[in-house]
């Protein structure tokens, strides 16, 4: 039989899944009487947007946002919210500022880097943006190296220097936990339309041993603010000695989906080192969460959530 191991999750905040302990990119031209060319008019040359002033500001106000999250001042970094702010999986300002304290609770180590990618024509009042926020960590768990890592890429609107609306538009979230985890390369769409058919790849980079194996599994889940505000366990059904040794890979009898309180792994050695998906989106527009966890016994684990984003 397989034996399952419970361990604490918090998949909060910024949309950050985590999770814990596991052990196992002159042609020179040529002319007989050389003349002087006629002046040519001068070509605009394409603005640079980071020596444009407005530009400068709203870079430093997502300075002084991200000088507040790293000293986890929550009330000066819930300063910058409207309280009228909501974002696109269903958080408003108090469900944000919960999700974010029990986030830094759990995780006090995070630094956060928000760069402003562009500022968008906007046909309301204030201004529009798109950012890209990293936030990282090293810890330990159980005594062993920890890493954890995410990238935000979302449009904002701001107006009187408050963020009132926010929709996330990729996401990655990344822990890995050992000496030596697996690196995961993920080829996944950002997004795509309602039933639309779309493949998923997740493809460990070093070779494996002779003498070693590769378990893992793959989940999806609706995004929505449950996933954030919930601190979930996460169960890894590890196969038996007899199942590793006979190389027999066993599918589950029955899946039961993600709950706010509980995802399952069904860990189960594999044939590659990875996961190749043709998948179908569902048939409403809601975000998912596709996640992978692939564990080297012998060096650790890694686990990456990275959001497809459903649209109509």
């Amino acid at each position: 039989m397989a034996r399952s191991s419970l361990v604490s999750v918090g998949l909060l905040g910024l949309s950050l899944s985590l999770t814990s302990g596991l052990t196992p990119p002159i042609a020179s031209a040529q002319v007989a009487q050389p003349v002087k060319p006629s002046a040519a008019p001068a070509k605009n040359p394409k603005p640079n947007p980071q020596t444009n002033p407005q530009f400068q500001d709203v870079q430093e106000r997502l300075s002084r946002i991200d000088a507040a999250a790293n000293s986890k001042d929550i009330q000066a970094l819930m300063s910058f919210y409207s309280q009228e702010f909501t974002n696109s999986d269903g958080l408003t300002r108090q469900s944000l500022q919960k999700a974010i304290a029990q986030l830094w609770q759990e995780y006090p180590a995070l630094t956060y880097r928000t760069e402003l990618l562009e500022i968008l024509p906007s046909r309301s009042k204030g201004i529009e943006i798109e950012t890209i926020t990293y936030a990282t960590a090293k810890t330990e768990i159980q005594g062993r190296p920890t890493d954890l890592s995410f990238m935000v890429k979302s449009r904002q609107r701001w107006e009187e220097d408050k963020l009132i609306q926010q929709t996330v538009l990729s996401e990655q979230n990344r822990v890995s936990f050992g000496d030596q985890p697996p690196t995961i390369l993920v080829r996944l769409p950002d997004s795509v339309k309602v039933g639309q058919k779309y493949t998923y790849e997740a493809i460990m980079q070093e070779p494996i041993a002779p003498d070693d194996y590769i378990l893992g599994d793959i989940l999806e889940e609706t995004i929505s603010p449950a996933t954030h505000l919930s601190t979930a366990k996460i169960q890894f059904e590890v196969p038996s000695i007899a199942e590793i040794l006979n190389d027999r890979i066993a599918e589950p009898a029955t899946s039961s989906p993600p709950s706010a309180t509980l995802r399952r792994f069904r860990l189960r050695k594999l044939r590659t080192g990875g996961f190749f998906k043709i998948a179908q989106a569902p048939k409403r527009a809601d975000d998912q969460w596709l996640s992978v966890v692939l564990v080297r016994p012998s060096g650790g684990m890694t686990l990456i959530s990275q959001r497809l984003q459903v649209t109509n």
